[in-house]
């Protein structure tokens, strides 16, 4: 049933619960299932109650930042990334969610995300340029250590 109901999307309609995955404390973007579009409002408004989640939880727990994003390059198809989509969601999440996140980790880093990160980094702010941790591709190994020994502190 489930693989029926996949396959009757069109193809370039984007799958947003396998795009955006999240836990107590960590925010999960798998950049594979990213499809540009015209329309980006059901993946705002979903990335949106999430983050604002997460903004209650911090105040209502009394909490530093606590939110850990992490970033899967895998298998990027740098033909569907829309860049002022990117731009504008990145300035948006940094003016209005900054003191949420502790870090964001961008595993499975390749070249051709080195050249979609320079497109990127005159936007970003120096907060949010220190908290990004880069981990290449095949070495996700330093991702679990990270995680086992950063993230079970919370």
């Amino acid at each position: 049933m489930k693989s029926s109901s996949v396959s009757s999307k069109k193809p370039t309609e984007m799958n947003i619960t396998q795009m955006i995955q999240y836990s107590e404390n960590q925010l999960n973007i798998n950049v594979r299932y990213f499809v540009k579009s015209a329309n980006y409002t059901d993946l705002l408004t979903y990335l949106i109650n999430i983050m604002n989640a997460f903004a209650i939880k911090k105040k209502t727990q009394n909490l530093g930042n606590f939110v850990k994003v992490v970033i899967d390059f895998d298998a990027i198809n740098i033909s569907s990334i829309d860049f002022d989509f990117i731009k504008t969601l990145i300035n948006y999440l940094d003016t209005n969610y900054d003191e949420l996140l502790t870090n964001v980790y961008c595993i499975n880093v390749s070249f051709l995300f080195k050249m979609v990160y320079k497109m990127l980094k005159p936007v970003l702010t120096k907060k949010i340029k220190e908290k990004i941790i880069f981990i290449k591709k095949g070495q996700t190994q330093e991702l679990r250590n990270l995680t086992e020994a950063d993230f079970d502190d919370m």
